[in-house]
């Protein structure tokens, strides 16, 4: 049977996600049933030895926390902030499903989560001001 094994990146997004709602690593770990090395290997990515991350995985992660299972798969650049517009769109409204719509007003959390580049069309979409120049 094929396993689909999710890509090892870093995952900013769903980092915030987790702090937004107050919860540590282990805790989520614990409440999707995953252990707390397991579950680091989603959010942060790993090292090439760690266990790879499987579709099953994310799923009792997204099911937990309504979560589009499409958003594990978007790409991230080397230090885990994404890199397309879909993705920003995506995570808007999961954040704001959850309640989360003020995150989108701060460019510290913005530039977190997204490049450079697609934080700045973020911000001047969104009309938060912008202080880098």
């Amino acid at each position: 049977m094929f396993e689909m094994v999710i890509p090892m990146q870093n995952r900013n997004w769903l980092r915030m996600f987790r702090r937004l709602k107050n919860k540590d690593a282990r805790t989520v770990a614990e409440e999707v049933g995953l252990s707390h090395f397991y579950y680091l290997n989603v959010e942060v990515g790993g090292r090439e030895k760690a266990h790879k991350v499987s579709y099953k995985s994310i799923s009792k992660i997204a099911n937990t926390y309504g979560i589009k299972v499409d958003l594990f798969f978007a790409h991230t650049d080397e230090n885990g902030k994404l890199t397309d517009y879909d993705s920003m769109i995506e995570v808007r409204a999961l954040f704001a499903t959850h309640g989360y719509k003020f995150a989108f007003k701060s460019e510290e959390v913005i530039r977190y989560m997204f490049t450079d580049e697609l934080a700045d069309i973020i911000l001047d979409e969104y009309g938060v001001s912008n202080v880098r120049t």
